[in-house]
């Protein structure tokens, strides 16, 4: 049957592959509202090949999600890291920012649980989700994003970047009323007293 299906599919155009792609997605989607974590990796793969980039991307974060917490985090590090390489190629612009620096959010934490707080790949990571909150202006995501850099530092045994991520993190703190960013930004200044 995989031959036979194989050999069909390979004499579709790409437009016609485009629009089946795009059908069976939407009628996922219907089919299994409410419980779509249940067949996120499959909607986005029909997503990616029905080239809608913004859908493959949303179900690539939910696959993440739904394997992570079966500890498969592996597996959810390679499905954020594709939807990073999807999301990248749309036209700049802030919305992507945004969308970006949610999915380095996601990605860091990943990182974490799979390979713990110090490989280089967390560190680029993060710092380019700090650089595109800044650039946003929104200090929200850059608090946290320094969290996740002063953790890293910290485990690392880097003890004055996680000092100068600190001092950087009051001075933003100060614009910030939000009780879970404060948690955020009381472990980064634990990391003076050490």
């Amino acid at each position: 049957h995989a031959k036979f299906r194989g050999l069909l599919y390979g004499r579709l155009s790409p437009q016609r592959k485009q629009r089946l792609h795009a059908r069976i997605a939407a009628r996922l989607e219907r089919g299994f509202a409410g419980h779509q974590g249940h067949v996120a990796a499959e909607l986005a793969i029909h997503h990616e090949r029905g080239r809608n980039t913004e859908r493959a991307v949303h179900f690539l974060a939910m696959a993440a999600d739904g394997v992570q917490r079966r500890f498969a985090t592996g597996e959810a590090v390679n499905y954020l890291q594709h939807a990073l390489e999807l999301l990248l190629r749309e036209p700049e612009s802030e919305a992507r920012d945004l969308r970006e620096v949610k999915l380095r959010h996601k990605l860091a934490r990943a990182f974490i649980s799979a390979a713990g707080f110090t490989g280089e790949e967390q560190l680029t990571n993060i710092v380019r989700a700090v650089e595109l909150s800044r650039r946003l202006g929104r200090t929200e995501l850059q608090l946290v994003g320094l969290g996740y850099r002063a953790a890293r530092h910290l485990a690392a045994g880097e003890l004055d970047h996680a000092c100068k991520l600190a001092e950087e993190s009051r001075q933003l703190a100060a614009d910030v009323d939000d009780p879970v960013l404060r948690s955020h930004f009381h472990m980064i200044l634990a990391s003076e007293a050490v």
